[in-house]
């Protein structure tokens, strides 16, 4: 009896000091779509999904926002490996292409009237919202076999890095996500979001469920990630994760291996609770709350880590 529980404490032990998985149990697929209802800058979608599922799984749908200069070929070839593996932990990813500098049309209406246009340095910018809720949209009405996969009942998820996550930040607004069904939001690094009046921040309109991913060698955007967390009301459950060291391109396949393999396992994690509904218990719960060696805040090496309340879900 004594050696059954000693193995039983090792085996226990080394489950709580294994590593994060940067790879979800589902192999993933690509495809590029033309979408014709797109900024005339680029109509490309870059859609990744998981392939060797059984027939009656379904999938919800993350729409991602590129940062500047990241949109074009340079959308699939620096954002490959982290929309992968999104994919692998059960998602359905769909990332445009459009507005690599800017966007053509500075209004993109209808989709931008839920939140309005920011009073950023550049208007070709304060648009880029209305990009990401497009996706979802042309998703939904979508007849490809790749968007039978997606569990529409369950709402949407939000993610985008740099103006992408400016852009994120936008999106999240309370209006625009109850119109669009958006339930949870992951900012990667992203730019300054100040409300057009009243001088506050964006993050202020925010009522669902944000994860907000820096570092502290981003030296473009480590504050305005932030800035954005600490106006989101408390009452959101909410999460702050700046990375010791890294860099602004923490997102990237910068050439060829991403600056942290863990930005889309925990961005998944965050999914999984608040889309998947994967609660208190569950291995998602435990690489957020759960506060083991594996958990985000205790990983990796921090500048500044906060859990903010998980308003008792």
């Amino acid at each position: 009896m004594r050696s059954m529980n000693g193995a039983l404490v090792l085996t226990m032990i080394a489950a709580a000091v294994a590593d994060p998985p940067t790879r979800g149990p589902y192999a993933t697929g690509f495809k590029v779509f033309q979408a014709g209802a797109l900024d005339k800058t680029d109509q490309h979608v870059h859609v990744f999904y998981p392939t060797n599922t059984s027939s009656d799984l379904r999938f919800p749908l993350i729409s991602y926002a590129h940062g500047a200069a990241g949109g074009g070929e340079l959308d699939i070839i620096g954002y490959h490996y982290i929309f992968s593996q999104m994919a692998s932990f059960g998602y359905v990813v769909a990332a445009p292409a459009s507005c690599s500098e800017g966007c053509a049309d500075h209004s993109n209406r209808p989709y931008t009237d839920c939140a309005g246009l920011l009073p950023i340095s550049s208007p070709a910018w304060n648009s880029w919202f209305g990009e990401q809720l497009k996706t979802i949209v042309w998703a939904r009405n979508s007849t490809d076999a790749i968007f039978k996969l997606v569990s529409w009942d369950v709402g949407v998820g939000i993610a985008g890095h740099s103006m992408g996550g400016q852009a994120t930040t936008t999106s999240a607004h309370f209006a625009c996500a109850e119109k669009y069904s958006i339930k949870a939001a992951v900012l990667h690094h992203a730019a300054g979001c100040d409300l057009k009046e009243g001088g506050g921040n964006a993050g202020a309109n925010i009522t669902i469920p944000l994860a907000a991913y820096t570092s502290s060698g981003d030296h473009c955007c480590e504050q305005t990630t932030k800035d954005v967390y600490r106006a989101v009301p408390s009452t959101t459950p909410k999460v702050y994760r700046d990375l010791k060291g890294s860099s602004h391109l923490e997102p990237v396949l910068w050439p060829v291996v991403t600056e942290n393999p863990l930005l889309g396992t925990y961005t998944a994690a965050w999914f999984d609770i608040f889309i998947k509904q994967q609660r208190n218990g569950t291995s998602a719960w435990a690489l957020i709350y759960g506060g083991g060696p594996d958990s985000l805040c205790k990983f990796q090496e921090m500048e500044e880590c906060e859990i903010g309340q998980s308003q008792g879900v």
